[in-house]
């Protein structure tokens, strides 16, 4: 069920005293100052609330210390839509969907921003995909002058990346959360992808494999229209499951525009 304007304000009285490791501010400073220097920029009511209840879905979530230290995307832009389409409109809700998308986007276009995003939003922004290139070039959107990529130095970096990923199977340092190590069998299995670089059967094997979890993806969708109106599941868990096959089919789409780059 959606929340009410008291549930909100409770959930920010009691846990908007958090920050994240790395965070100058809280929780609820952030929101404050976001929601303030929207309005002091002429903002209407919709963007301004959206401010000010971005990241309310971090603190819905209730991940314990600071998640990104784990490696672990809370997908607070899509968590939180569930809890406020109830309340509001799209005016606010399309900025909180979109905002991840729109720091992707900037620190595309404007390097300098990036260079000064908090420890943990640097941490964030790469577990969220990183920087938008791909949805700029889909888009056609003039970049503004901003850098471009070297494709050399990019296949250098991969192979130090790589290099990297293959020594740690082959060592045995890698572990699982819990401290237990992985089986022999799937770090040969997983080792081959850095060891041997994938071929052109390799690449159109990926490519129909992502093809195929879209295809997937559109035929929950459907059965998803279809049960909506029969009453079993309540709206929460509904829109909550649609948000996140949104999720999951915008990082398949980029994807797939990147393999065909």
């Amino acid at each position: 069920m959606a929340l009410s304007l008291s549930d909100i304000e409770r959930i920010f009285l009691e846990r908007g005293h958090r920050a994240y490791d790395g965070e100058p501010v809280s929780h609820l400073l952030h929101a404050l100052q976001t929601a303030t220097l929207a309005e002091r920029d002429g903002a209407g009511p919709g963007l301004v609330t959206a401010c000010l209840l971005h990241d309310l879905g971090h603190l819905i979530a209730d991940h314990p210390d600071t998640p990104t230290l784990r490696g672990i995307d809370d997908k607070h832009q899509y968590f939180v839509l569930p809890f406020l389409r109830g309340l509001f409109g799209k005016d606010v809700l399309e900025p909180i969907r979109l905002h991840v998308e729109a720091k992707r986007y900037l620190c595309f276009v404007e390097p300098a921003y990036g260079r000064v995003l908090s420890e943990n939003s640097r941490r964030s922004l790469l577990l969220q995909g990183g920087t938008l290139p791909i949805l700029v070039r889909l888009l056609r959107i003039d970049d503004g002058g901003a850098e471009h990529l070297d494709h050399t130095e990019q296949r250098r970096l991969d192979d130090e990346l790589r290099d990297a990923a293959a020594s740690a199977m082959q060592d045995g340092t890698l572990a699982k959360r819990d401290g237990k190590a992985f089986s022999p069998a799937l770090l040969a299995t997983a080792g081959r992808r850095f060891t041997e670089p994938p071929d052109d059967q390799e690449s159109e094997r990926v490519r129909e494999l992502l093809e195929l979890r879209l295809a997937i993806i559109e035929t929950m969708r459907s059965r998803l229209v279809e049960i909506s109106s029969g009453g079993v599941y309540s709206t929460v868990a509904l829109r909550h499951a649609l948000a996140e096959l949104d999720a999951d089919q915008l990082s398949l789409e980029l994807r797939l525009v990147d393999q065909e780059e």
